[in-house]
């Protein structure tokens, strides 16, 4: 019993370091495509932004779910020699994948821009295709890690070390006078360096000595456990993806380039929810399998509210101050985004409203409910954007992606709830949301922002106090968020007295 308590200890502690991680990449992630956009007219990054989407793309379907079979295959067995078996049986499929589709790409001219009805692309595609094999191969790289456990290399490798060697080379091509190539090198930058990093520490881990080639049976065993991940994968993926597709399709480079300017922002609705995952997702498992719904209903709505309190505050200046965003980090170029991001930033707070719904999914072991909810979504995503973007432009296609979301979201607890009868929502999530959103509506009509960080800065507090004063106001603190809480600083190692006494001052 003791081995087990001191292996939950040690898990909570790596996912801990991966939440400080991802929150520390996406950052360092914001500013490389900021400097990117910066630099280049809305015109030009529209162009070489959307063959890098495109490109994306395929290379998350090359990868064919193997990165995640290898990750599950090669944790479960313990001899070394299989173990090596099965990594160079995935590595073999997901180089030969991309070698395929990478010649494919290069050799037959004008598919990209007759899609888009955008001779220049074409130019674009030879500077951006090495990520068709860099991208799987830096995913191989980071499924190693994760079988050797290395969870600090992981962590190192991925989002500090690749990012700020890929700002570093970005600031250098800029300072250089290079355009469209400065982008393409940081976005390339990115998995080169996660590759032979960690290649090079997977590599240490390894006896390589024992390496053979892999067995028929083992291809075809990495092959069908991959196969239905990789299918969920894609179909995930457009409905993140489709929308920019659809931009270019129907619109110019210039609307591509002002609507994939703000797509790194809109992950601000779920940098908090998701981060609750390495805390929420034990504890789910484990009421599940006890039997204990009516706990797991609890700590679902529970851990939901934390995350809308924390992401409220974000959401809130990204919704009403989307014009001063916008000009502070792009310039006044950019205007055109404002509208899309304001509708982004708002619409899939729904996201977070929802919580931690995926993890849930895990707990249950009900995985099918994910496809199903992801087709509803890109489906309904698909036929909005047929409708909203010839008539509404960039705008309809953010209101396409917020009724994609909502529908797949909903779709999602729908089932979830049908089989469990857990849910997320509470009157104790609800009302600090609509104070807040009414309170911070007013203040915004009765206050001017100027364009500038310090103006923001100001509207950042007053939107977190406005969040903390409905929550108390309302009423909204219960006994097993003091519980939450306790739990959360007995992972992390910390206490966070602030927070005790705002908590129960809540209490009150």
């Amino acid at each position: 019993m003791a081995s087990l308590t001191d292996s939950v200890g040690s898990l909570a502690k790596s996912a801990g370091l991966l939440m400080v991680g991802s929150l520390f990449g996406r950052s360092l992630g914001l500013i490389g495509e900021t400097l990117i956009v910066r630099h280049l007219r809305p015109e030009i990054y529209g162009d070489i932004s959307f063959v890098y989407t495109l490109v994306a793309a395929l290379s998350n379907v090359i990868l064919l779910g193997i990165h995640e079979g290898l990750t599950r295959l090669g944790s479960a067995e313990e001899e070394p020699g299989e173990r090596l078996n099965i990594i160079l049986a995935g590595t073999t499929i997901v180089l030969i994948s991309s070698f395929l589709v990478t010649v494919a790409l290069i050799t037959v001219p004008g598919v990209i821009s007759k899609f888009a009805s955008e001779p220049s692309l074409d130019q674009y595609i030879y500077l951006v295709a090495p990520f068709l094999i860099l991208y799987p191969l830096s995913r191989i790289a980071i499924a190693v890690l994760r079988i050797q456990e290395r969870t600090a290399i992981t962590v190192l490798t991925k989002t500090l070390l690749a990012r700020v060697v890929s700002i570093g080379l970005l600031v250098i091509a800029i300072m250089l006078g290079w355009k469209e190539g400065a982008g393409a090198l940081y976005w390339l930058s990115v998995p080169f360096t996660i590759t032979v990093v960690g290649g090079f520490f997977a590599i240490t881990e390894m006896e390589v000595t024992k390496i053979q080639l892999p067995r028929p049976n083992q291809y075809k065993k990495l092959w069908t456990f991959s196969l239905p991940l990789a299918l969920s994968s894609v179909v995930f993926l457009f409905l993140s993806q489709l929308d920019i597709l659809m931009v270019g399709y129907y619109l110019d480079s210039k609307a591509v380039g002002y609507y994939r300017s703000i797509q790194p922002l809109r992950q601000v609705t779920m940098i908090f929810v998701g981060s609750f995952s390495f805390l929420f997702l034990p504890l789910a498992t484990q009421y599940y399998e006890q039997n204990k719904l009516g706990d797991l209903d609890k700590l679902f709505s529970t851990v939901t509210k934390w995350g809308v309190i924390l992401t409220l505050p974000l959401v809130l200046v990204f919704l009403y101050a989307s014009k001063s965003i916008v000009q502070t980090l792009f310039g006044p170029a950019y205007q055109a985004a404002a509208m899309p991001l304001a509708i982004l930033a708002g619409g899939l707070f729904y996201r977070a409203l929802v919580g931690p719904n995926g993890d849930v999914v895990k707990a249950i072991n009900s995985t099918r409910i994910e496809l199903y909810a992801a087709i509803a979504g890109i489906s309904s995503n698909f036929i909005c954007n047929i409708l909203l973007i010839p008539s509404y432009g960039i705008s309809g296609a953010a209101v396409a992606t917020v009724i994609g979301y909502v529908i797949y979201n909903t779709v999602e607890l729908g089932i979830i709830y049908s089989e469990t009868g857990v849910t997320p929502f509470s009157s104790n999530i609800m009302k600090p949301v609509i104070v807040s959103f009414v309170g911070m509506g007013i203040i915004r009509y009765l206050m001017e922002i100027g364009g500038s960080i310090q103006y923001l800065i100001l509207f950042g507090i007053i939107s977190t106090v406005m969040v903390v004063t409905s929550v108390i106001l309302t009423n909204s603190v219960e006994e097993t968020d003091m519980v939450l809480l306790d739990r959360l600083e007995s992972r992390v190692g910390r206490q966070f007295g602030t927070v005790h006494r705002v908590l129960k001052f809540g209490m009150q």
